[in-house]
């Protein structure tokens, strides 16, 4: 059996609801949802797994993306100011090099994951799982806001590590771990 909720209209109160008491007791005890507005529809399928539709998560997904690859192109291109803010106020041409090339690196290689992630979810390989769609949601709304003040504020660059490790290498993963899932195994999440 397949199950899809189906929601009229979803209030944040609603939603908190369903995330946090009902959806886990369902899916553990297969109790009734009984949320107002929220229909529980059931459906014969072969692959005998349980699947949440959030019609709002694949645009809301979407748009998180674009706007990290907004600002990381942005970043990319006011890199000096940001390099000679995490520097001390005199240093060398060749600290100043070093630090530019790193930040660069950085923000090349979170483009990268960035391309492998957007790849992966338009090819429909992870459009459809409803955990790894709110981790990207989090992690690229997170690196949306950090990155701009980032950018406006000129933070020190050691601070963009954890940015990446976090709201870009870490979705990369799980877009990778789940295209395997899928493609290798022929699991459904």
């Amino acid at each position: 059996m397949q199950f899809c909720l189906k929601a009229e209209k979803v209030n944040s109160q609603v939603l908190l609801r369903l995330l946090v008491i009902k959806i886990p007791a369902f899916l553990s005890t297969g109790t009734n949802l009984s949320v107002p507005g929220v229909k529980l529809i059931s459906h014969q399928s072969h692959h005998h797994f349980r699947m949440l539709h959030a019609p709002g998560l694949i645009p809301t997904r979407f748009i998180t993306i674009v706007s990290h690859l907004v600002l990381l192109v942005t970043v990319l291109h006011a890199v000096e100011e940001n390099v000679r803010a995490c520097l001390p106020f005199e240093h060398t041409q060749s600290e100043l090099n070093r630090k530019s090339v790193e930040l660069s690196t950085g923000l090349g290689v979170a483009l990268g994951l960035l391309g492998l992630e957007l790849l992966g979810f338009l090819s429909g390989v992870s459009m459809f799982a409803p955990s790894a769609m709110l981790l990207s949601i989090a992690a690229h709304a997170s690196a949306t806001v950090v990155l701009t003040f980032f950018c406006l504020d000129e933070w020190d660059c050691d601070l963009y590590w954890w940015v990446f490790g976090l709201c870009s290498a870490l979705p990369a993963l799980v877009e990778v771990l789940l295209t395997i899932g899928v493609l290798g195994m022929k699991k459904y999440f």
